[in-house]
């Protein structure tokens, strides 16, 4: 079941409510996606954080186009690379690039999920 779950399309917006203590992140229809408490009030720490949260959607299309571009790049350098050394500490440089992107883009990924999320922390997801 979970090979056919994808995330909720952005753009995502955090949106302050009456509720003094809580950040909603809401889709494009207005749907609650996730929701920050704090049990005392709405700190500026929160809104950061609703900014951060809000920004998963696009931050994920960017490390996928950054990943098969730069796998595209390593591709073309193991054919083609003239074995230089600043030739090669970038090549090293892209690698991890697009290794760290990758792992990122797993992250979101449900299907690489050990253990499901919890909705007790800070974030609660919906």
């Amino acid at each position: 079941m979970t090979d056919k779950l994808k995330h909720t399309p952005g753009p995502w917006t955090p949106a302050e409510k009456n509720a003094s203590n809580v950040i909603d992140i809401e889709d494009s229809s207005g749907r609650v996606v996730a929701s920050l408490y704090d049990p005392n009030e709405t700190t500026d720490q929160m809104r950061v954080d609703a900014h951060l949260v809000a920004a998963v959607p696009d931050m994920k299309d960017a490390l996928v186009v950054l990943a098969s571009a730069v796998k595209q790049y390593c591709e073309w350098y193991d054919r083609f690379g003239d074995g230089s050394l600043q030739a090669d500490r970038v090549s090293n440089i892209l690698r991890n690039a697009g290794e760290t992107a990758r792992k990122a883009i797993a992250m979101g990924d449900l299907r690489n999920s050990r253990k499901p999320f919890s909705s007790t922390g800070t974030i609660k997801i919906n």
